[in-house]
């Protein structure tokens, strides 16, 4: 076989051709655009010329995409070959391996996983028929495993689970909370790694901590010391400074009584109550403190962390186990199962690899830099004949600067070890590729400029230098900073320029692509913009369409945050559960309802004051459209959550869309082709859904979750379209544009805010609200692994370019770990440094009125100060689940009825329905909760310059919207007499001011609850809180209403106590009494409010237990 009449064999460069030396095995450092297909391709034929068949080589590639692209390539030159060919025996030979070729073994490392386990099904211990999960189903049956395993530690109290409780708080051990989410995402970072659960283990650097008992001693003694500072201290001293060390020295004493760490865990809120002491400003206090504090930072780290972290242990191999059970009952393995059987089939089964040894005589492996230990393993099972692999058996390819999987297991050291353990035989064996055939001449020089800075000495790969096969000599890069304007975002101001900028570029017929006739014009087609992250996507598409840009988001960006797409998902959301409020709002804020801000607004002001859903206060609208509106979309919602459990995932969106008219709705918006073939497309991925089993709306949800991180949009439009592109970078990988813009911005390196860590040797760190010498070190070993890694995204991206690159930066005020910073620090470090480069560099600023500015929030009524779930998240802290004295008083006094607003997906009956109700059972007079908050909002408006009964008369069509003229009158009555005799002038008289409807939190252990005063008299000795009740009075008096709202006003006592640190009394004013009987007071008393701690205690353990 005759190789040489091959022009894309003949024309090898010299490095190219030692990579495809067939006699000896080979690891080849490919840098980017420098023809590694072309190269896998030349030695795949050689082996084919050496005498091997298709069933002899295994190719392994990336992806599916790159295996049937080096299989066509395959293919045309085997084809080229038979028509050149005048050898009847070479023509016999070339026919038949042409025809093995589709069985050929060229795919992914998973596709050649399955195929050896169905190869060995009894050794490896499976079902030949399995299925393999792709990472979606995947996620979704780990998720359902996850909360397969959270009821059976409710049911069964599972003491690791309230252990964790008693430390990480309430919010975080509830359903969707902090630990279940960290457990999903640690295993599934383990399962990536090829790392098994059942090997996990702590992290040794606990074992090298002083002992518990040792570090428990040091704190006592250094806690006796206490004395000596306060002597020292002198007229020094302040209260502040003596409550910290009686803190310290009481903490002491009950370590005294511990003998077990275990112990400990009761002694938590005192030893947390000591890090809110601060910095004391004199130093000897200061010194003490900060002592006492690293002495029990590293008591709690030995003694209770491995308790914990052995707790979170024992979780995960729970978690597996209910995942392997939901896999095995769809006979089903998932990527992690793969890897695991094949190595475990070539561990225990010599025999089977020595036949697989002699039946595949060549391996090539693509993307080695994104292989993971556990591959490297299997590998050298595959391919090791004692400690030697022999000559021309083993080829990987690879480019440790592209090595950008991390978050799919991979590890770029693995590529280095094995180049090591190859070249330590033979030097010769290493062949480094680094001629780009793909971007300009100084666009390459610019590459070199960046990265030899970015990966020097102390980085995770070494930095080999590119070699341009292309000339060029003009410029042929821009950075463009940005600057922000007044009240503008840096996404925003971002996307403004850049879009501003492809429209200068693109308009203004700027001549920087080249071609074969020189140099010509740009158009939309040859731009792509490489996005590190959909953050911005959303601002860039405005600024894109405002600017009549046409663009296509492809690559895995962004279908499921389509608007149109995200409304009928938020719609699914609320038929799930109608308690998921932020789905509400978007749901009703968007085209499928279209209730207004303002409208929003009104709704979550009504709920504050009555409870509820947001669908029950239609009456609270004071618009009559919106009103219609609204019961409109109560009533399509009632009708979904009707029939959610009939009706598969396909036929409740088809019931939304034409209950709604939505598909006529975003036809008549801009791109509206795009939008309902996206709506379209959702109904397809629900269809394909359903037919994958028996799975309900609640799967489909979370599956979506996972489905978001990877999904395209719906194509509409040929790769040949004359449109901008947006993808990732991760998605760009593999490919090349003309032209490339990076936004540059908002790239700051993204931290890993899980306090589960596993480090480089798969053994488990763990944070706490303490601060621990080995997660800090495990931390920083993980943010450095992270950082590394973003300066190679920033190297893939810019190698995607052929003939411009435009970066969008911001001005450099200081060091910081960012692409924006990187790029800019290593052009600016003295002009030597920018000489190298020469002109190509230009910094160009573009005018600040290029592009039309972000639309802003309607200043008069922004709703999310309302639903602080359409807020940004910040911080990453732990935040705390809310509750109101509401529902501790329901709690209380009837345990079942509040089981059934709260702990189940009951839907109310009606809200209309519930008052027309109440309006009949009224016999003498009106009563109910909406007649209380009727009179609630009148007291709220009342004073003396006010006509009490016109607002009377105003207020109740807002409470009472279908009730006759005769029950008009009734209530106004009602409200009038009531009212006349309601008086405070005597007692008000004896305060300075006071303050309506105080708003307040509090914060009771892990929870913050809300509430609201309804009027706080204020004086500077003391301060008197008041409520207002519309009850009828008991004939029995009115003492027993007194004892039922008892505890509420000790909460309102001990909020508004802590406000305005001052002593406080408090008041029932109950508007039914006469004029002289109405104000009755509650004893407000430090018993009283011990009882009620006590009770929110018990109160908000059964929120989070299971139900008595």
């Amino acid at each position: 076989m005759d190789l040489n009449r091959l022009e894309d064999i003949r024309t090898l460069s010299p490095s190219q051709q030692a990579a495809t030396d067939i006699s000896d095995n080979k690891v080849v450092n490919a840098g980017a655009g420098s023809g590694k297909t072309r190269v896998l391709t030349a030695r795949y034929l050689k082996l084919l010329a050496d005498g091997l068949m298709p069933e002899n080589i295994i190719a392994i590639t990336f992806t599916k995409k790159a295996a049937r692209e080096m299989q066509e390539r395959i293919s045309a030159a085997i084809d080229k070959l038979m028509i050149d060919c005048v050898d009847e025996k070479e023509l016999r030979r070339l026919r038949q391996i042409r025809e093995s070729l589709p069985a050929a073994n060229i795919g992914t490392i998973h596709s050649f996983y399955a195929q050896l386990l169905r190869q060995y099904p009894l050794e490896s211990e499976v079902d030949p028929a399995f299925s393999v999960l792709d990472e979606l189903d995947a996620g979704l049956l780990l998720g359902k495993a996850g909360k397969q395993l959270y009821r059976r530690c409710l049911a069964e109290q599972c003491p690791d689970f309230n252990l964790l409780a008693e430390v990480l708080g309430a919010g975080a051990v509830e359903e969707g909370g902090t630990l279940f989410s960290s457990l999903l995402s640690l295993y599934r970072t383990l399962a990536n790694r090829g790392q098994s659960v059942s090997d996990l283990d702590l992290s040794t650097g606990y074992s090298e901590l002083p002992s518990w008992s040792k570090l428990k001693q040091q704190f006592c003694w250094h806690a006796e010391g206490a004395a000596v500072i306060a002597q020292s201290l002198s007229g020094k001293d302040k209260p502040e400074y003596i409550q910290g060390r009686q803190m310290i020295t009481e903490l002491a004493a009950s370590l005294q009584t511990v003998n077990e760490p275990q112990e400990l865990i009761a002694l938590v809120p005192q030893m947390l109550a000591i890090f809110d002491l601060g910095k004391p400003r004199v130093k000897v206090q200061k010194e003490f403190v900060q002592e006492a504090m690293g002495h029990m930072q590293d008591l709690l780290s030995a003694g209770l962390t491995p308790i914990l972290g052995r707790a979170i242990i024992r979780l995960l191999n729970r978690l597996e186990a209910a995942y392997e059970q939901q896999k095995a009952a769809r006979c089903a393995l998932d990527f992690a199962d793969l890897q695991f059987r094949v190595r475990d089939l070539l561990r225990s089964h010599p025999a089977v690899a020595a036949e697989l040894d002699e039946k595949y005589q060549a391996y090539l492996v693509d993307e080695f830099q994104d292989t993971d230990r556990l591959q490297k393993e299997i590998v050298y099972l595959l391919l090791k004949q004692g400690e030697r692999i022999p000559p021309g058996k083993l080829f990987v390819v690879g480019d440790e600067k592209q090595s950008i999987y991390r978050f799919r297991g991979a590890e770029v050291k693995v590529f280095d070890e094995v180049r090591k353990d190859l070249v330590a035989i033979n030097p010769e064996r290493e062949v480094s590729i680094n001629i780009n055939y793909r971007s300009r001449k100084h666009l390459i020089e610019l590459v070199n400029t960046v990265f030899s800075h970015l990966l020097a000495d102390n980085s995770e790969v070494r930095y080999i230098p590119l070699e341009a096969f292309r000339g060029g000599e003009d410029g042929c890069a821009e950075l463009i900073l940005c600057e922000q304007q007044e009240g503008e975002g840096r996404g925003e101001s971002e996307a403004r320029l850049l879009a501003a900028r492809i429209q200068s570029m693109v308009m203004g017929a700027e001549k920087l692509v080249v071609s074969n006739q020189g140099l010509r014009p740009v158009e939309y087609r040859d731009i792509a913009i490489l996005i590190r992250a959909r953050t911005h996507l959303k601002e860039y598409e405005y600024q894109l369409r405002q600017a009549g840009i046409p663009y296509s988001v492809v690559g895995g960006v962004g279908f499921y945050q389509r608007q149109e797409v995200e409304d009928l998902l938020n719609l699914l959301a609320v038929v799930n559960n109608l308690r998921d409020e932020l789905a509400l709002v978007g749901v009703l804020r968007s085209p499928l309802f279209a209730i207004n801000d303002d409208s929003l607004t009104e709704l979550a002001l009504a709920k504050a004051q009555a409870g509820g859903c947001l669908l029950d206060h239609g009456e609270a609208l004071t618009e009559g459209r919106q009103q219609e509106l609204l019961a409109r979309a109560r009533r399509i919602i009632t009708e979904l959550r009707g029939c959610k459990d009939r009706l598969g995932v396909a036929e409740l969106i088809t019931f939304a869309l034409d209950s709604t008219g939505y598909r006529e709705t975003i036809l008549a918006q801009f791109a509206g082709v795009q939008r309902l073939a996206n709506v379209n497309k959702l109904l397809s991925v629900a269809e394909d859904f359903q037919s994958r089993g028996n799975y309900s709306l609640s799967d489909f949800l979370l599956w979506v979750e996972e489905a978001d991180k990877a999904e395209p949009e719906a194509p509409i439009t040929t790769d040949a379209a004359n449109v901008v592109r947006i993808m990732t970078v991760h998605a760009s990988k593999g490919l090349q544009f003309p032209v490339v813009f990076l936004p540059l911005v908002s790239s700051a390196v993204p931290r890993n805010k899980s306090w589960l860590l596993s480090d480089c040797t798969g053994k488990l760190a763990l944070k706490f609200q303490w601060q621990c010498r080995v997660w800090e070190a495990v931390h920083a070993e993980e943010a450095f692994a992270q950082r590394e890694e973003f300066k190679r995204l920033l190297y893939v991206a810019m190698t995607r370019a052929e003939d411009y690159l435009v970066f969008i930066g911001a001005p450099v005020e200081k060091p910081e770990d960012s692409l924006n910073y990187w790029l800019q620090s290593s052009l600016s470090e003295g002009v030597d440094l920018l000489k190298e480069i020469g002109q190509q560099l230009e910094v160009r600023p573009l005018d600040a009125c290029a592009a039309p500015a972000f639309p802003k929030p309607n200043a008069r009524s922004d709703v999310r100060e309302h639903f602080p779930g359409l807020r940004p998240v910040g911080g990453g802290k732990r935040t705390y689940r809310h509750h109101n004295i509401s529902q501790f008083l329901l709690w209380k006094h009837d345990r079942e009825q509040f089981d059934k607003m709260y702990f189940t997906r009951w839907l109310e009956a009606d809200t209309a329905d519930v008052r027309r109700q109440q309006v009949l059972e009224w016999q003498h007079e009106p009563g109910g909760p909406a007649f209380g908050s009727f009179l609630h909002r009148a007291l709220e408006l009342i004073d003396t310059e006010i006509d009490c009964r016109k607002l009377l008369a105003e207020l109740i069509p807002h409470y009472f919207p279908e009730i006759n003229s005769a029950q008009y009158r009734q209530i106004l009555q009602a409200a009038v007499e009531l009212l006349a005799a309601y008086s405070e002038e005597e007692f008000a008289g004896q305060f300075v001011e006071s303050q309506r409807e105080l708003r307040f939190f509090l914060r009771h252990n892990s929870a913050l609850f809300t509430g609201i005063i309804d009027r706080v008299f204020i004086r500077p000795d003391r301060i008197a809180v008041v409520d207002y009740k519309t009850n009828r009075i008991p004939t029995d008096g009115v003492q027993s209403l007194v004892e039922y709202y008892r505890p509420q006003l000790l909460f309102y006592a001990q909020a508004a106590g802590e406000l305005y640190q001052r002593p406080v009394e408090a008041w029932l004013h109950f508007l039914r009494l006469p004029r002289e009987q109405q104000l009755q007071p509650v004893a407000v008393e430090a018993d009283g409010i011990k009882n009620l701690q006590s009770e929110l205690t018990a109160f908000l353990k059964y929120c989070i237990g299971p139900q008595k």
